[in-house]
C-alpha cells in the first residue's frame, strides 16, 4: 500500500512537472545582460550615461522561434523607452521652468529631464514586433541582429526627428 501510495505521488509530480514547463511564458531578457546571445551586438557598448540608462531599460522576449534544421526565424517582442514621448514631455517640463531665453540651460534642461525619465520606475515603454534570424549552438541559440531590430535599440530616434521635421508618422 505505502509502495502504490509512493508511485503515485512520484507518478503526479511528474506530471505537475511537464505541465509546468510546457505552460512557460516566454522569458523577458534585458538587452544589456544577454549581449553574447545577440550575434552583432558582443561589442556594444553604451557611449554616455543617457544612452546607458536608455539601454538598461531595453528588454525582449522570444515569442516564438520557427526552426529549419539548424537555422530558424524568431518572433521578438522587444521592448524599449517610448522617446518619442520622453523627447516631448522634457522639452515642455524645460521650457515651462526654464523659458527659451536660454539656449544651454533649456538644452541642459531637456537633458536632465531625459535622463530622470530614464531612471524612473515611470518611465514610459513601448513594445516594437521584429523578425530576426536564429541559430542553434549545441543546446542553445543565438539570435542574428539585423537593421530593424538595431534601430529599436536605437530608439527609433531618425524615425523620431523625421516625424518632427515633417509632422507625419513614418
Amino acid at each position: 500500500m505505502k509502495i502504490k501510495k509512493f508511485f503515485l505521488i512520484i507518478i503526479s509530480m511528474l506530471i505537475m512537472l511537464i505541465l509546468v514547463s510546457c505552460g512557460k511564458e516566454p522569458e523577458k531578457v534585458k538587452l544589456m545582460e544577454a549581449q553574447g546571445n545577440i550575434q552583432g551586438l558582443e561589442e556594444y557598448k553604451p557611449a554616455s550615461e543617457l544612452t546607458s540608462s536608455f539601454g538598461n531599460k531595453i528588454s525582449y522576449e522570444i515569442e516564438d522561434i520557427k526552426w529549419d534544421g539548424n537555422s530558424g526565424l524568431a518572433s521578438v517582442t522587444v521592448t524599449t523607452p517610448d522617446l518619442e514621448i520622453i523627447i516631448r514631455d522634457s522639452i515642455n517640463s524645460a521650457i515651462e521652468s526654464c523659458g527659451t531665453d536660454d539656449y544651454n540651460a533649456l538644452l541642459n534642461r531637456v537633458k536632465s529631464n531625459i535622463q530622470e525619465t530614464l531612471e524612473s520606475d515611470n518611465c514610459p515603454l513601448v513594445n516594437h514586433e521584429v523578425e530576426m534570424e536564429a541559430e542553434k549552438c549545441d543546446d542553445d541559440y543565438t539570435l542574428i541582429s539585423n537593421e530593424t531590430f538595431e534601430k529599436i535599440i536605437q530608439g527609433n530616434v531618425e524615425d523620431i526627428f523625421l516625424n518632427a521635421l515633417t509632422g507625419r508618422e513614418q
